[in-house]
């Protein structure tokens, strides 16, 4: 890999790490939470917690109307033990 490759999935794993670490200390979040925590634009937020989600890390569910509330996964918290040993 070159390394313009490796600092963008660094920036990558940190962002991941940045989330996912902010949902296992809050427990139930919604993408407006994580963004106003982690300093993302709400569509950056949403985008990343669907991503996660596809991606086994993170469950959803539907909290009031169309408002989707995310929570950790074994899988979630088995990445987030990964990523902070790198």
């Amino acid at each position: 890999m070159n390394e313009e490759t490796n600092r963008e999935q660094s920036g990558y794993n940190v962002a991941k790490t940045d989330i996912l670490d902010t949902i296992r200390t809050l427990g139930l979040v919604t993408a407006k939470e994580i963004a106003l925590v982690t300093n993302r634009t709400p569509e950056a937020a949403s985008m990343a917690l669907l991503r996660y989600h596809k991606q086994g890390l993170l469950s959803r569910g539907t909290l009031k109307g169309r408002t989707k509330g995310y929570t950790l996964t074994e899988r979630g918290l088995e990445r987030l033990g990964w990523l902070e040993s790198e």
